[in-house]
């Protein structure tokens, strides 16, 4: 207990020790300001990663998008249309099929 008329604080530091961890200190606000930078970082970059998944949702709906469209575009029907205009039609015949008869002996050159 303290004597009377002395205001007990519970903390005793002696007089030079202060000053002596003085680099403990500045060393301890280092790694506090290094652990809130990278904190920081750390939320940029998820920001950042955010950001990148919503654009390739978005170029991938592009990508359907433009993929069906090229499909429907490259169908039998459209692909007719669009050469008929050229004067191309498709024709209204089967066609034919050539068979080689492969059991005739072959021709000598000598």
């Amino acid at each position: 207990m303290p004597p009377t008329g002395q205001v007990h604080t519970g903390l005793i530091i002696a007089p030079g020790s202060l000053y002596r961890n003085l680099p403990f200190v500045y060393f301890l606000a280092f790694l506090g300001v290094i652990y809130i930078a990278l904190g920081h970082y750390a939320e940029r970059n998820m920001r950042k990663i955010d950001h990148l998944q919503d654009e390739l949702q978005e170029k991938r709906w592009q990508y359907m998008s433009v993929h069906s469209e090229v499909m429907r575009q490259g169908s039998r029907s459209k692909m007719a249309d669009a050469v008929a205009q050229a004067g191309l039609f498709p024709p209204h015949v089967a066609p034919k099929e050539l068979i080689i008869d492969s059991d005739l002996p072959a021709e000598d050159n000598e």
